[in-house]
């Protein structure tokens, strides 16, 4: 390589923890996926720690918590500030995933390791990209491609290219078309410099093709509703449930008998997730985009499939039914109430589609597969505050207002930015801090409650501002309406349309009166056209929303209890998440000949096995590097690549020649070691090169190249008389030049005569002297 590269590993090594590299070519440092576990334990990110403010650019592959999860953490407390870059899936389904861990959090614990506001903000430094879409990395050098690499929606193979060298990022892809995922793409990826992958599946033979796989675990589902059982299937949030959700909407439209066992898709984001699949067809494969073109309803439209947001939800539907879950880890979330409630019978299956994480509740019930046993299992739920509790969590936080406003007003009577207000809009103040959401150490409101829009957050600071009544303008409503954020938006708030007299209408209503007409039926009553005839539960689904939101206003606290869970249910793993085996990886390695491998993500088994493979397979391979976790390798360090600072005087002094697209010039300098620029606080220092007393007598250096046929042209072009001979060339039958296939050397033979002068001087000056 013509620069310096380095890797090092932050955690995704050797074993199964969240990938997070750092990549650096020339003193750009690239972050190569920002994982976290579902523990969401920070002690993992202390090496993250250490170089998040020294990072240039992030790079995501995948959406899911384990490649993005820390980000938010990253941006709003590690001190990352860089530019972050990945597919438009990835940014709104990630989103998605960070949403719903914290949601599931919430509900089980006082979570505050990162906010709503904080993954808000976090991926507001997230720019979008599309396939195949090159991306110039402002003040680098460095150019970005973004290609196919399936597993997930938008996941992603980075191809990171500097002086025409690639440095090739392919974590995790699969090289199969699925229902909704077009393959990974290789193609254009022939022959890179660097290769960083994944060892993950390394060791897993493909003893099941995919299809056969599909069609046990819906055979699996069958047997367990015709025993009156519940199957609960453990995926993700928006990931391989994005596969599933296709899956059995295609056999429950194959097989209508199937239609009186509801599929259920748990999840506190399950609408929105569907929603924001019907808006990302275009990257999905083309069976999809055919699929748009020729159904009157969008693929993601699933009938079949129940979005659902919470566990009664689903518990009011008696007898046997289907349940997509997300988190396998089953250390929070839905499927870990499912499990308190549906272990103790023997009907009942839960079906993981991936490998649950290490020493997690999941990996626990896989270990015992097949076995009844009793475990530990700790049962947190949340609980209202009532009588004397809510009475001192709400003194407590009218205290606390109290407090904060004499602070804020102290505060800006010493900064002179107070101005004074009537006693009216006092009073008015008055209310609306007694209307902020309050909790007390230990307690936790709902999600809206913790979620503060940024008008909210200004609306603190009204009381030191003069402000003036603005004039109402039609349509005008008395209620305070507060602009939504974007996790409000992806919550689904309403567009209200308005008529050209200020009435308010439902088009649904207005669709509904006109069939009606068409057909020449009698218009319905008011109260049954407000009504629509495609949502028979929307009254329910209404009434439970509001419920649910009347109760989340209230204050609570997470109740944790300790049980002995019997599990007697069926615990399988059925590998359905859409990686390449062992076979694959090694026939697509071979056909893109990397010089250099880095092999990470993955059990040090998976890694070897791997590492062995390539090394038989792979000829072109000139070295394979499997870095341990924290340990930065070299990869160019044996090609005699240093990095120096040149003072401005000695560069002034320099006499550059321009050899294609760059400029060289030689020079003499003596080393010294400097304190380095102080200003720089992302570059490590370095030693510095200052101008030598005395220019020290050097060899002529060639730079450049060119082909025997090239010289050949420019001879001729030259009136020189040019024939080959051997894999030589004749020049006016009088001087051979050769050139040596392995050292790339040229040799002029013949007598010192007119001929010898002109062509050694054509042929110098097809290079730069320095």
């Amino acid at each position: 390589m013509a620069f310096i590269v380095r890797v090092e590993a932050l955690s995704g090594v050797l074993d199964e923890s969240p990938p997070c590299y750092l990549l650096e070519l020339d003193g750009v440092r690239i972050l190569l996926d920002c994982g976290w576990s579902e523990h969401f334990d920070t002690t993992q990110l202390d090496a993250l720690a250490k170089v998040a403010s020294t990072i240039d650019l992030v790079l995501l592959s995948q959406p899911d918590i384990h490649h993005l999860g820390a980000l938010p953490y990253a941006y709003e407390k590690l001190g990352l500030t860089c530019p972050c870059y990945a597919t438009l899936p990835i940014k709104q389904l990630g989103l998605l995933f960070l949403y719903d861990a914290f949601q599931a959090r919430m509900e089980q614990e006082d979570f505050e390791t990162f906010s709503l506001d904080g993954i808000d903000e976090s991926f507001a430094n997230i720019t979008s990209v599309k396939y195949s879409q090159a991306i110039e990395v402002a003040g680098t050098g460095i150019t970005l491609l973004a290609l196919q690499a399936g597993h997930m929606l938008g996941g992603t193979v980075w191809r990171i290219t500097k002086d025409d060298e690639d440095v090739v990022y392919a974590l995790n892809y699969n090289h199969r078309s699925e229902r909704h995922l077009r393959p990974a793409v290789f193609q254009l990826l022939t022959r890179p410099s660097l290769l960083i992958t994944g060892a993950r599946n390394a060791s897993t033979e493909m003893v099941l093709k995919p299809k056969e796989r599909e069609a046990k675990l819906l055979s699996l589902a069958e047997q367990t509703m015709r025993s009156d059982g519940t199957m609960v299937v453990v995926a993700d949030t928006a990931g391989r449930t994005l596969e599933l959700v296709q899956l059995f909407e295609s056999h429950w439209n194959d097989n209508p008998g199937l239609k009186t066992y509801p599929v259920f898709f748990l999840s506190h984001n399950s609408y929105n997730v569907l929603e924001f699949a019907q808006t990302l067809i275009e990257f999905m494969s083309d069976k999809m985009l055919v699929k748009l073109q020729t159904m009157t309803h969008n693929p993601f439209a699933c009938p079949n499939i129940k979005c659902q947001k919470t566990v009664d939800g689903v518990m009011r539907s008696a007898g046997a039914k289907v349940v997509i879950v997300p988190h396998s880890s089953l250390e929070a979330g839905f499927g870990r109430e499912l499990l308190f409630r549906l272990a103790g019978e023997a009907r009942n299956r839960f079906l993981f589609i991936a490998r649950p994480p290490p020493h997690s509740l999941g990996a626990r019930l896989l270990a015992k597969s097949g076995q009844i046993h009793t475990i530990q299992f700790e049962h947190r739920f949340r609980v209202q505050l009532e009588g004397e509790e809510l009475k001192a969590y709400r003194q407590h936080k009218a205290e606390e207002a109290k407090q904060q406003k004499e602070d804020a007003l102290a505060q800006a009577r010493a900064e002179g930015t107070f101005v004074g207000s009537d006693s009216e809009d006092d009073e008015d103040e008055d209310d609306h801090v007694a209307d902020l959401p309050m909790r007390l150490p230990g307690t936790q409101p709902s999600i809206d409650a913790v979620h503060h829009t940024p008008q909210q957050t200004r609306a603190k600071d009204r009381t030191f501002r003069s402000r003036r009544q603005a004039l109402t303008t039609f349509p005008f409503q008395s209620n305070k309406v507060v602009r939504a954020s974007t996790y409000d938006s992806f919550m689904g708030a309403q567009k209200v349309e308005w008529d050209d007299y200020g009435m308010t209408f439902d088009r649904e209503k207005l669709k509904l009166l006109d069939s009606h007409l068409a057909t020449g039926l009698e218009a319905p009553a008011a109260d049954e056209a407000d009504k629509p005839a495609e949502d028979s539960n929307l009254e329910a689904m209404q009434a439970e929303l509001t419920a649910s939101i009347q109760e989340a206003e209230r204050p609570s606290k997470v109740v944790a209890q300790q049980r002995d869970l019997s599990v007697r249910c069926q615990v399988e793993y059925l590998d359905l998440e859409g990686l390449s085996d062992r076979e694959s990886m090694l026939n697509i390695l071979e056909r893109m000949r990397p010089r250099f491998l880095v092999l990470l993500h993955g059990t040090e088994d998976e890694t070897e096995e791997l590492a062995d493979s390539c090394v038989h397979k792979l000829r072109d391979l000139e070295r394979i590097v499997m870095p341990k976790r924290f340990e930065r390798v070299d990869i160019a360090g044996e090609r005699n690549i240093f990095q120096l600072r040149l003072r401005d005087a000695l560069v002034s002094s320099l006499k550059f020649s321009e050899a294609g697209e760059y400029k060289i010039a030689w020079i003499d300098g003596v080393l010294a070691h400097t304190e380095g620029d102080e200003t720089s606080s992302k570059r490590a220092k370095l030693p510095q090169l200052e101008a030598a007393t005395e220019a020290a007598e050097h060899n002529a250096v060639f730079v450049g190249d060119i082909r025997l046929s090239q010289l050949k042209t420019v001879l001729e072009n030259h009136q020189v008389e040019v024939s080959w001979w051997v894999e030589k060339l004749v020049c006016n039958n009088q001087v051979v030049v050769g050139k040596d296939p392995l050292g790339g050397s040229f040799s002029i033979d013949g007598p010192l005569c007119e001929t010898y002068y002109k062509v050694r001087e054509l042929l110098y000056q097809q290079f730069v002297v320095a």
